[in-house]
């Protein structure tokens, strides 16, 4: 990246969370970018300042309980 803010960004999240994490986030990103109440993320500012709000809501979207018909567990 030509911006300083962006190639900071990017030798923040590799140095914390190891380029190979990276990577696999990076993979999911068009996925949630998608989804509704996932934080939009487009650059590696935006992840660097909202991985934990994506973390958390990829643990919430697990966590959710599928259900059919009147609330029968799956």
């Amino acid at each position: 990246y030509a911006n300083t803010t962006q190639r900071a960004a990017c030798d923040f999240l590799i140095s914390e969370h190891g380029l190979e994490k990276i990577l696999e986030v990076v993979a999911i990103l068009p996925k949630t970018n998608s989804t509704p109440y996932f934080p939009s993320i487009t650059s590696p500012h935006d992840l660097k300042e909202k991985w934990s709000k994506l973390a958390d809501a990829i643990k919430r979207k697990k966590g959710e309980k599928i259900t059919k018909g009147r609330g029968v567990e799956l």
